[in-house]
């Protein structure tokens, strides 16, 4: 089975939100002896008498990686197959979770006769269950969480602290600490924190060679969305970043 997207239980509850019933987690196929699928979720809900119940199966897609062409071609890729496999679902969505970038991506991107089957279907799916700011600032989160564990899986260069992660979703607050002891010196500090406020992302500290907020950009944030809390007020203007 392979593993779940950083966005599952975002976009599980999503759905939940809008009247959906998680039927299957994940869902699996077997087109033939030697072939297993698994698709993240199966999903069902009533939409009327006429009507009757609507069942659609949900591959989640976070599109977070280095390149969008190669997350767009897997997308389109499992969609194709899923489709003209046997014992296919009703009816299957590719779920596109970063909708700040793809939706047109998606629409200069397939050919004008595909659009009804592939861009249609991705995007016009996106904002169900919560309010565009809602599903902005889980988004944010889940890529926030995932840059900092990234860095503390890498590991600290002294054998003496350890790096410890802390996540605050209610006052929105994210932070990698290394923490320990040298013989009779105490190490503590913090070398990422980053918090959510006034719907801007405050990065307040970094010591990363690659920079935080260069890693947010190539993820998607825009730079008006990115506040360089540890520069001064007065130079924050040249940054190219958001002031405040």
């Amino acid at each position: 089975m392979s593993a779940k997207d950083i966005f599952h239980n975002t976009v599980r509850l999503a759905l939940e939100k809008d009247g959906w019933t998680i039927t299957k987690d994940p869902l699996f196929l077997k087109p033939s002896p030697r072939v297993r699928i698994f698709i993240d979720l199966e999903a069902e809900k009533f939409i009327s008498a006429e009507k009757g119940e609507s069942l659609i199966a949900v591959e989640v897609k976070s599109f977070v990686g280095l390149s969008t062409i190669s997350e767009f071609h897997m997308a389109v890729g499992q969609f194709f197959n899923y489709r003209t496999g046997k014992n296919k679902p009703k009816n299957y969505f590719v779920f596109s979770y970063t909708q700040r970038c793809l939706s047109e991506f998606f629409y200069r991107s397939v050919s004008p006769r595909n659009h009804r089957k592939v861009a249609d279907e991705i995007v016009s799916f996106c904002s169900q269950g919560a309010g565009d700011s809602v599903m902005e600032r889980i988004e944010d989160r889940e890529v926030i969480e995932k840059i900092i564990q990234q860095h503390a899986t890498e590991g600290n260069p002294s054998d003496c602290a350890a790096d410890q992660v802390v996540f605050d979703r209610t006052r929105d607050s994210y932070l990698l600490l290394s923490v320990g002891w040298d013989d009779e010196e105490r190490i503590y500090g913090c070398s990422i924190h980053i918090d959510i406020k006034d719907e801007k992302i405050w990065i307040q500290q970094d010591f990363t060679e690659e920079g935080i907020a260069n890693q947010l950009v190539e993820l998607g944030v825009p730079k008006t969305d990115i506040v360089l809390g540890f520069r001064a007020p007065i130079v924050r203007q040249f940054t190219g970043f958001a002031v405040a």
